[in-house]
Parts: structure tokens; C-alpha cells; sequence
């Protein structure tokens, strides 16, 4: 609009420092339509802009509260879900010798255990079979390459090796029973599973004692006897777990 009125003022030789109705009454003593049109339409826009802008002001603060507001509402909601899941791992870890361990390890659970003891048990166990079987494996790799050939340490790795199998295979057992719990065999089966968990880490502890008379222990058996004695740490944890579930008895299968 402001520019139609420019390109008039243009074509009848208009002074620019004169307003519309000056210029008019200089030239012809009276508005051309064309000129009422271009006060009128520039009057109507600056107005409508000032509107816009007015409604614009109003506005805002409304906008940017209801922004926070929704910002805060997704911040608790993902707060009070993460503290939530916190505190079940922490409950369950709580029975535990090794409790910062147990958390670290067993958080990602928090979930999908909640508040159940069951589920809570076959997770240690069944984290406690992973790093076994990790362990297994750093064993086998340095058998693979020789580094246990010497003397007694080649009779305690032998030993060891043996004992970490053992160790596998009680703790599969264990979890093949707690995902079959049944309110009739309720004791039998966890009566075993202690066994079978107790044995695993009696197991795991004759394998470092093996190691304990080697003088001076070589980097190497510094560093299996680093990664045994984490696992004996995690089954103790498991263990706890699994005495946990055993202690309260047939309520725990209802959760």
C-alpha cells in the first residue's frame, strides 16, 4: 500500500516532504481519488499492522508458559520413571555383599523385574552365566597361545579351566529351574538351586586358589586372578538373590 502511494506522489511530480493531502491542496485544491485511496489504504494497513503486532505481544507470554509447562511436565515424567527404576535395583541389590556392583550390573533389569524376587534372581543368574562364560573364554585364548605351560601354573590352569565348566553348568541349571517355578515344588526346586549356585562359586574360588602360591605371580596371573574374582563377586550377588527368593517363599511366584 505504502508503495502505490509513492508511485503516485511520483507521477504528479508530488514533493516527497509533503503528505498526501499537502501536496494535493498545492496542485489541485482538492484530493484526487487516487490519493484518497492511497491516505485510506496506508491508514488501513499501518492500523492492521498494529493490530498484529498488539495481538502478537498478547500472545506470546501465553505461548512461552504453556512451552514450560509442557518442558516440565516431560522432565518429571522421565525423572520420576528413571528414579523409580532406580530405587528397584537398589531394593534388590540391597541383600547383597557387593551392592555397587550388584546396581551396575543388574540396572539395565529395572524394568522388566520391578519389585518381583523372581525375576530379580534369574537376572543375577543369568548375568553370572555371561561373565562365566567370558571368563571361559579369556581361559581357552590363553591356552590357545601357551601362556600357562609352565609347571604348577600349567596344573592350576588345567584346574581352573575344569572348574569354570563346572561352574556354567550349575548355573544353567539354576536358571532352567527359576523360570519353571511351581507352587508344589516350591522348596525342592530352590533347595537346588542354592546348591547349584553355592557350588558354582565354591567352584570359582578353588580356581584362584590354584594361583594364591605362585611367587612372584607373573602379569598374566595377576590378570586372571583380576577377572575370577569379579565373577566370584557377581555370584555371590546372584546368590543372595537367589536366598532372597528362597526366604519368601511361595508369595513370590503371585509377582
Amino acid at each position: 500500500m505504502l508503495r502505490e502511494c509513492e508511485s503516485v506522489r511520483e507521477e504528479n511530480h508530488v514533493s516527497s516532504n509533503l503528505t498526501c493531502d499537502d501536496n494535493l491542496m498545492l496542485r489541485w485544491n482538492k484530493p484526487p481519488a487516487d490519493f484518497l485511496k492511497c491516505n485510506i489504504d496506508a491508514a488501513v494497513h499501518q492500523k492492521e499492522e498494529s493490530i498484529s503486532i498488539g495481538r502478537d505481544a498478547r500472545m506470546r507470554p501465553a505461548i512461552i508458559f504453556i512451552i514450560f509447562l509442557f518442558l516440565s511436565w516431560v522432565t518429571s515424567s522421565k525423572g520420576w520413571g528413571s528414579n523409580s527404576r532406580d530405587s528397584y535395583v537398589r531394593d534388590a541389590c540391597s541383600v547383597t555383599k557387593y551392592q555397587d556392583l550388584c546396581v551396575h550390573s543388574l540396572s539395565s533389569f529395572s524394568r522388566t523385574a520391578g519389585r518381583s524376587p523372581g525375576k530379580w534372581a534369574r537376572a543375577g543368574v543369568s548375568v553370572t552365566i555371561g561373565e562365566a562364560k567370558s571368563v571361559t573364554q579369556y581361559l581357552n585364548k590363553l591356552n590357545k597361545y601357551g601362556l600357562m605351560r609352565g609347571g604348577r601354573n600349567r596344573i592350576a590352569f588345567s584346574d581352573c579351566i575344569e572348574n569354570f565348566q563346572d561352574t556354567i553348568d550349575n548355573l544353567h541349571k539354576s536358571l532352567g529351574v527359576l523360570k519353571n517355578l511351581d507352587a508344589t515344588n516350591f522348596d525342592t526346586q530352590m533347595g537346588d538351586v542354592i546348591t547349584w549356585t553355592s557350588t558354582a562359586l565354591t567352584d570359582e574360588d578353588t580356581c584362584l586358589d590354584g594361583f594364591e602360591d605362585q611367587s612372584p605371580p607373573k602379569q598374566v596371573i595377576l590378570m586372571l586372578q583380576k577377572r575370577v574374582t569379579g565373577v566370584t563377586y557377581i555370584t555371590s550377588n546372584a546368590l543372595a538373590l537367589v536366598n532372597k527368593l528362597a526366604s519368601i517363599g511361595l508369595e513370590s511366584l503371585t509377582n
